[in-house]
């Protein structure tokens, strides 16, 4: 990941680190990740790819500013009901 500036897409003067690297062992090269910024974090989800029921999917807390990466949770996608995609369950992992 390298944090940029959303005006000009430039490095962000802010940001220590100017790649952050995430190690999600154990997923397939073919999932699909999703993020969201949340002020000086980025949340960032690494899950399964399509509608693959059991796929293994992670949820990461990234402080972009330093560089620091967080694992959150770690969970399967369960089987989701006929003709929607599978749901991710995410439980806490201890502090």
């Amino acid at each position: 990941m390298r944090p940029l500036r959303f005006r000009d897409g430039t490095p962000h003067p802010c940001a220590e680190v100017p790649t952050i690297r995430v190690s999600a062992a154990g997923v397939s090269a073919h999932n699909m990740a999703q993020t969201q910024v949340l002020g000086d974090y980025l949340l960032l989800w690494i899950g399964g790819p399509g509608e693959e029921d059991y796929s293994l999917c992670k949820l990461y807390l990234v402080a972009w500013k330093c560089g620091t990466v967080a694992l959150v949770s770690t969970s399967y996608l369960t089987p989701s009901e006929e003709g929607s995609a599978p749901l991710p369950c995410f439980p806490l992992l201890p502090p």
